[in-house]
């Protein structure tokens, strides 16, 4: 759940969806948001080709999030900015567990 920017590490998301989904091919990774308008979004020809080869699935910006989060078992906010992820998932009760990397890449 994010526009679909550079800056939010969707690109890098998507890479390491393709690394798990050939491991585990049963696996669904969704994408929601909306794509960026900017010079720092994600190239929808990217996106739109992850989708065509079974990488992703991306129903785009969503009005039901709270449906799509209690589908899933593991929630993932892709952001290099560590204080907007920790004050997203911090009162989550839903995913006891947090998967988290420290990618020093904001500028």
């Amino acid at each position: 759940m994010a526009r679909l920017l550079k800056s939010k590490g969707i690109t890098e998301y998507i890479k390491a969806e393709e690394m798990i989904k050939n491991k585990y091919p049963e696996v669904e990774f969704k994408i929601l948001g909306s794509p960026g308008s900017d010079p720092d979004a994600v190239d929808m020809e990217y996106v739109n080709q992850a989708v065509k080869d079974g990488v992703i699935v991306y129903p785009r910006r969503v009005d039901d999030v709270k449906s799509y989060i209690a589908q899933s078992s593991v929630y993932v906010l892709p952001s290099y900015y560590r204080e907007e992820t920790i004050m997203f998932l911090s009162p989550s009760k839903r995913f006891p567990k947090v998967f988290c990397s420290d990618l020093n890449y904001a500028s």
